[in-house]
């Protein structure tokens, strides 16, 4: 059996998007299922990949926000009348998440969603309220969170205290200069080393845009982000979801700056370290919160993980 992968790391400069791909490919090999071929959903694919797509028996969707009430409005997607023909009853979510907090699901949005997804199939999702809508629409769901976050453990609370920092910055969802330079600017006083690392480069003009210097602005690199976290103890401090992940898969102290539904659900749900910003901007009291040491998954959660793997395996 042929499974294929609708990849949002695929034709895009999103650092995030790698982090959930690295994530999603070992988890489906780890359950003997192997990947034919990655599609990208931020592009329209060539037609000899929607050639071969068809003749795929499951497309699993990788882990992002893939789904909104108004799929309309956001075609970059997937989302096209002839897509979801090609693809149609072949898609199963795999830790994905619905992209707002709007609930009323246009007429367009429920007919490509329901081309699109296969109505038999256990679906996989980030969060509770992304399963309590695809739950309202018919689907069999388990919570499950990214699966950058299966098997990922919060550092123990008495690691040595990092002098480095980095910090992690969005320009395209809600910037917000005045907040984002305050906490920067906090952060930069409490280390002895710190630097911006990028997610996509639209984060590299809003960083200079700051006032950061360039020389302490890091690669667009997943492999240079790698390397910063591999150096020794650091803390990585940002708006940026999956950069936080990231930091905590290499058993780094996070800080993730909630902006959007997705760190928000995601920390309702899962033990992940966010905090808000409207609740007053101190570094230094969001690097000294008591979180005890262990799963970001509980026993039941990450028992869910397993059902959902189970289940995509003996789909084949």
């Amino acid at each position: 059996m042929k499974v294929g992968v609708l990849a949002p790391w695929a034709a895009t400069n999103n650092l995030g998007d790698y982090v959930i791909g690295d994530a999603c490919v070992s988890a489906l090999w780890d359950h003997g299922i192997a990947v034919s071929e990655a599609y990208p959903t931020h592009i329209r694919p060539p037609l000899r990949h929607l050639r071969r797509a068809v003749r795929c028996q499951h497309l699993v969707l990788a882990g992002t926000n893939a789904l909104d009430a108004r799929m309309e409005s956001n075609l970059r997607f997937w989302v096209t009348p002839d897509l979801a023909a090609c693809y149609r009853h072949k898609v199963i979510l795999m830790g994905v998440g619905w992209g707002t907090y709007n609930t009323r699901v246009t007429k367009y949005s429920r007919w490509v969603i329901e081309q699109l997804l296969d109505p038999e199939a256990l679906h996989s999702v980030r969060d509770s309220f992304t399963g309590r809508v695809l739950s309202a629409l018919g689907y069999r769901v388990e919570v499950t969170g990214c699966p950058s976050t299966w098997g990922l453990l919060l550092p123990a609370s008495d690691l040595e205290p990092a002098s480095r920092a980095i910090a992690t910055l969005t320009h395209g969802n809600h910037p917000d200069p005045r907040r984002d330079s305050q906490w920067i600017a906090e952060l930069a006083d409490l280390v002895d080393e710190w630097a911006v690392q990028p997610m996509e480069f639209s984060d590299v003009a809003y960083a200079l845009e700051l006032g950061v210097p360039a020389s302490r602005i890091l690669p667009v690199s997943l492999q240079s982000f790698n390397h910063h976290l591999s150096r020794g103890p650091v803390t990585v401090v940002g708006t940026r979801l999956h950069a936080g992940i990231r930091a905590l898969q290499f058993g780094r102290q996070a800080v993730i700056i909630a902006i959007d539904n997705r760190a928000r659900e995601m920390a309702a749900d899962f033990r992940l370290p966010v905090v808000e910003p409207d609740a007053g901007i101190s570094v230094q009291r969001w690097l000294d919160e008591d979180r005890a040491p262990g799963p970001v998954l509980d026993e039941g959660q990450a028992a869910a993980v397993e059902r959902f793997l189970d289940a995509l395996a003996a789909a084949r």
